[in-house]
Formats: structure tokens, sequence, C-alpha cells
């Protein structure tokens, strides 16, 4: 078998790129650095949104204002991202929700404060990926 005979896989440099094979999928960046916990959303979310992990202020932004109708997920436990750094860097930019997962009461006051615009919804730390999927999937609708 030459070489030219081989089927290609080709991969996508961009986790966003569109492959054109069908409606672009709902996006949903995540702020978290459970691994474990990203996949179970993932494989959860399969087929109704592209989940997009984020690890800094500017990669949450950027993401944000490039796929305005996203719905962002901030991880209350995740160290790199703060929330309130979150909703400095999400600003005006007004995605179509944000679900802020395991937050204390006292980080909800100051998110109340300091969120400017959008949807924002609070989860107890205790909601499995199953009921984190389908809350996500309704903002969609």
């Amino acid at each position: 078998m030459s070489t030219s005979d081989r089927p290609t896989t080709e991969l996508a440099t961009d986790p966003l790129s569109e492959r054109g094979d069908g409606p672009a999928l709902p996006l949903v960046v995540v702020s978290s650095t459970d691994p474990g916990g990203l996949q179970r959303l993932s494989l959860r979310l399969y087929g109704r949104a592209r989940v997009v992990p984020v690890r800094s202020p500017l990669d949450l932004k950027r993401l944000a204002r490039k796929h305005v109708d996203c719905i962002v997920l901030l991880d209350a436990a995740a160290p790199e991202l703060d929330p309130l750094d979150a909703a400095t860097a999400l600003g005006v930019l007004g995605p179509r929700a944000v679900v802020v997962w395991g937050a204390a009461p006292a980080l909800r006051e100051d998110l109340a404060e300091a969120k400017t615009t959008g949807q924002w919804i609070h989860v107890g730390i205790d909601t499995e990926a199953a009921e984190l999927a389908e809350l996500l999937s309704s903002l969609f609708e």
C-alpha cells in the first residue's frame, strides 16, 4: 500500500474550527482545572454543545468576544480563574449566560455587585455533571 492510498485523518489545530458537516453546536466555555469533571461534562453534552476549557481571564474574554452566544461556566473552586476576575473580563461582552458552580455565599454577593450584563445562575458545588449538562442545554433553547 503506497502512502497516497492510506486514509488520512485531519486534525483541527483550532478546537473551535468549523468542520462544515452540519449546524454549528453551541459553545460552553468552562473555567475549571478538574480534568475528570471536564470530561464528564463534555460527554454529557456530546452532540449538543462544544465544551472548551479556559485557564485565564484573557482567554475567557477572547472567546466571549468571538462567540457572543456562548455560555460561560465558572468553577468557583478552580484556582486559575477567579470568578471576580472573570466577571471583570466579561464586562459588557454579555455572553448568553454565566453559570457559577459552587460559589460560597460571600462570593455570590461579590459577584452580584461586579456583574454588568447577562444572566448569572448559581448552582451548588454538589451539582452533578448530568444535572449541569441539562441546565446548560436548557440555556441554548
